[in-house]
């Protein structure tokens, strides 16, 4: 088991290293989606103004304008450095804390809502499990949790499209995959639809989006 946490700290870890190199050029290259703008607006409809929502994995917080000009109580978390960095020079009115979202500690009922997008498909099933049974804890009854994920089966390694020759871990997910550990948590899947790729930048699979509801 041990030996096992060790190659799961170092998938992470080199993660971490390419998205730190990578802040500058992520951050200029995605200004978001029609589909994804209205999924969030959704999920923002739901909690209500004057919520509190947690941007785990928030990157460079694309969406951080439609959290704030709604009301919404924002804290952006991110394990990168440098994406925090641009986070922070960007959206000077946000609260962003650099942490690894294995270690995040929230209080029960602490949240009306949790942002996840594309974040978890760097966790191996098992931490992924762990981490949306603690989500779900720290969710309040009738609070929402919106992700994103890449489709498909297993976990790999692909090369990162920022930075050819360097490859992160990843884990993909079947729609019964992620029905399963979600149902599994305790939530209830509202919202769930997909879309191919439609840039090089963007990985090969189709991007999958859940809005689910405790």
């Amino acid at each position: 088991l041990c030996g096992l946490n060790i190659f799961q700290n170092v998938k992470m870890n080199s993660t971490v290293q390419i998205y730190n190199k990578i802040a500058g050029k992520y951050a200029r290259s995605f200004n978001g989606s029609p589909e994804e703008r209205s999924i969030i607006l959704e999920f923002i409809k739901r909690i209500g103004k004057n919520a509190k929502v947690f941007d785990i994995g928030c990157g460079n917080s694309d969406y951080f304008d439609l959290f704030d000009s709604s009301g919404i109580r924002y804290t952006g978390i991110d394990i990168s450095e440098e994406m925090i960095k641009i986070a922070q020079k960007t959206h000077a009115k946000g609260t962003f804390i650099v942490q690894d979202m294995n270690s995040i500690k929230i209080e029960q009922d602490a949240v009306d809502g949790v942002f996840c997008f594309f974040s978890l498909i760097h966790l191996s099933e098992e931490r992924a499990a762990v981490f949306l049974k603690k989500i779900y804890r720290s969710i309040k009854s009738g609070g929402q949790l919106l992700l994103g994920l890449q489709e498909g089966e297993g976990e790999l390694f692909i090369e990162s499209p920022f930075l050819p020759g360097e490859k992160m871990f990843m884990n993909l997910y079947s729609e019964d995959k992620i029905q399963g550990i979600l149902q599994k948590c305790g939530f209830t899947i509202e919202i769930f639809f997909r879309k191919p790729p439609t840039s090089e930048k963007q990985l090969p699979f189709n991007k999958v989006y859940i809005l689910a509801s405790k």
